[in-house]
């Protein structure tokens, strides 16, 4: 788990790691002893996700949805309102820059994905 990404996602938000945790259900001290040891539960972590308006897996370095069937990866995590449809309005909001961001991402794997096919019909030629 990347801690730094709880404390960046809290920075972004404008909101303390104090806040953060009294929203979620923890003492600030739960909080930091979280963000010191890099590890936490799966309920805390979605807790975390969910008051932060970001996927679960968001927070691991490794974070892979999905490979196509030329190994293509893509590290886009599925649209944020229909995963968590009981966000904020303000974090819908807030996430509305992030979705820009992760569509303009879709659509240069999709040209990729369309240069690596071309590269393969060449190949079968």
């Amino acid at each position: 788990m990347n801690a730094q990404k709880i404390r960046d996602l809290c920075t972004k938000h404008r909101i303390t790691l104090k806040e953060l945790a009294g929203k979620i259900g923890l003492t600030a001290t739960g909080l930091q002893h979280i963000l010191q040891f890099n590890s936490t539960n799966t309920g805390t972590l979605e807790r975390i996700s969910r008051e932060l308006g970001v996927h679960p897996g968001y927070f691991f370095d490794d974070f892979v949805i999905k490979s196509d069937k030329y190994g293509v990866i893509s590290t886009v995590p599925p649209i944020i309102s229909e995963s968590y449809p009981e966000m904020s309005l303000a974090n819908r909001e807030i996430m509305k820059d992030g979705t820009e961001i992760y569509k303009q991402l879709v659509e240069l794997q999709t040209e990729k994905i369309k240069l690596l096919e071309e590269r393969i019909k060449g190949l079968e030629k």
